[in-house]
């Protein structure tokens, strides 16, 4: 098993400004705190789809004409690079 824990202002960030992600299509949160958005993945696949899935999302809506990265953009990859990602 896969475990993600993102920062609840950086899920709250990807909902309303990365509309090209939908996180709940992938997996559906395990549990919500004030402070963090945790996910399991039981596959390996389905952590990679979660992960492709933001790899896109930072293209489709961090990139101006995807060439120039916009302040969306800039997030998403700090979002990406700071993921706590855990296998158990």
């Amino acid at each position: 098993m896969i475990k993600v824990v993102l920062k609840r202002d950086d899920y709250d960030f990807i909902q309303n400004y990365a509309p090209a992600f939908k996180i709940e299509v992938v997996a559906a949160p395990v549990l919500i705190t004030e402070k963090e958005v945790t996910y399991e993945f039981h596959e390996e696949e389905d952590y990679d789809d979660f992960e492709s899935g933001l790899n896109f999302t930072i293209v489709h809506d961090g990139l101006d004409n995807q060439e120039h990265v916009n302040k969306v953009g800039k997030r998403l990859y700090k979002i990406y690079d700071n993921l706590d990602v855990y296998k158990e």
